[in-house]
């Protein structure tokens, strides 16, 4: 992967343009799974420079996306587009506060919170909500729930927050 950020980072400035990541990414994304990633990007070229380490992590969230079920995927194209970034910005926040040591990762026990507070229910592991949420990601809920499977699930989230 980093030989691949290296071909795209033709002058060596250490940041691509996303016209130039997407060529990169899976062909079977959506256009709006790719304006999905698109603002990410966005929020990602905020306050640094698009490295190679932000490359290998968007890959592999683009990569991600594309086996997601293709209910989920559905919700990309229901996205509020005109409020996404703060939606994203909110999701990666509660994320990052609930994953203290910075594992990249956060047990279901802890997505729950996250959604509770989101959706502002009490989410309980045996709540019918609970239990379809964990079904829809395929998580027990001894699971741990990695940042880039969280993020690729966001829309689906934003989705709930519309059920409610």
């Amino acid at each position: 992967m980093k030989e691949s950020y290296s071909k795209l980072d033709e002058n060596n400035a250490g940041h691509i343009s996303f016209e130039k990541l997407i060529t990169s990414f899976p062909s079977q994304l959506s256009p709006c799974q790719m304006r999905f990633l698109h603002c990410l990007y966005d929020i990602t070229t905020q306050n640094q420079l698009f490295g190679a380490d932000e490359f290998i992590a968007m890959n592999n969230l683009s990569r991600s996306i594309t086996k997601l079920s293709p209910s989920t995927q559905e919700m990309y194209e229901q996205l509020p587009f005109e409020t996404l970034e703060e939606s994203m910005t909110q999701y990666t926040e509660l994320f990052s506060s609930v994953d203290r040591t910075a594992r990249g990762r956060i047990g279901v026990g802890a997505l729950l919170q996250i959604l509770g507070t989101t959706l502002e229910r009490h989410l309980e592991p045996d709540t019918s909500l609970a239990k379809q949420i964990m079904s829809t990601m395929n998580k027990d809920y001894d699971d741990d729930v990695p940042r880039l499977e969280f993020i690729s699930y966001i829309p689906y989230f934003l989705y709930l927050e519309g059920m409610t």
